[in-house]
């Protein structure tokens, strides 16, 4: 009888003892959950503020910003998720936050490469204007030039992705489907017409003229990509008129040539 006591006895002190040790896991899985999912918040709110800096395209900052939003919504679906099966046992909400932290770190590697991607947007900007003759929208072979340049630089974009990660296997997004956004804006001076009212109109159809020139030698260009590679083409060309470009010093001159020009401005990232 005092044997069996004795087992009883310490039987009930390792239940105990290990009741403690889960217990203090709970605790410090608890501690971890809460730093990396603020870490996680951190490094969002950062690369918003980083993305929100950039002059590149909207159709590109939009789709990256779209991209950081689906990561903070897939970590809240999966808590979710994970909160429906949260039991009152310790090894069952041990487990959960074991797995919440996990959900967390897997976002955190997803993170990064949107991060690379914010980067490489805000650093390598890829503009360029485009001059146009008085009265003219006929896109001259120096403005054709530069898109071939710009179209070049595209390429070694996409081939950026395809190789990424470098030193590593598989190549993630190699096979995925690389987004081209490409912002045009045309604008036009102060020439024409005597009459206001027809001027403005005049050269704010002239400047849509312009948008669109380059814009159909763009489309032509990057079809030659879409030959080989996977890519979404979103290009946007708009007419500004007479309304002043960004940056432009003397906005009173009549024949202003800064005036008669197209800005270019895009990106490239993978579907993430």
């Amino acid at each position: 009888m005092k044997i069996i006591s004795q087992n009883i006895v310490a039987i009930l002190a390792l239940l105990l003892l290990s009741n403690c040790i889960s217990q203090k896991d709970l605790n410090e899985q608890q501690a971890e959950n809460e730093r990396t999912r603020i870490a996680l918040e951190d490094n969002i709110v950062m690369l918003k503020k980083l993305l929100n800096k950039s002059t590149q395209s909207s159709e590109t900052t939009s789709t990256i910003n779209n991209a950081i939003d689906d990561i903070s919504t897939k970590v809240e679906q999966a808590y979710k998720e994970i909160d429906k099966q949260t039991g009152k046992k310790t090894k069952t909400r041990l487990n959960n936050l074991r797995l919440k932290t996990e959900i967390i770190s897997q976002a955190m590697q997803e993170l990064k490469v949107v991060q690379i991607a914010v980067e490489k947007v805000v650093s390598e900007k890829l503009e360029s204007d485009l001059s146009f003759d008085v009265g003219k929208s006929t896109l001259k072979e120096s403005g054709k030039k530069e898109i071939d340049d710009m179209v070049q630089n595209i390429r070694m974009q996409i081939q950026f992705w395809n190789d990424f990660p470098k030193n590593e296997q598989p190549k993630k997004y190699a096979d995925k489907v690389k987004k081209i956004a490409v912002n045009i804006t045309g604008y036009a001076d102060l020439q024409g017409s005597t009459n206001t009212e027809q001027r403005i109109k005049y050269n704010l159809e002239l400047s849509n003229e312009r948008a669109n020139a380059v814009r159909s030698y763009f489309e032509f260009r990057l079809t030659e990509i879409a030959k080989t590679e996977k890519i979404e083409i979103k290009l946007k060309a708009v007419g500004k008129g007479e309304e002043p470009p960004v940056g432009l010093k003397n906005t009173t001159k009549i024949d202003n040539p800064e005036r008669r020009i197209c800005v270019i401005t895009l990106g490239v990232i993978p579907t993430f």
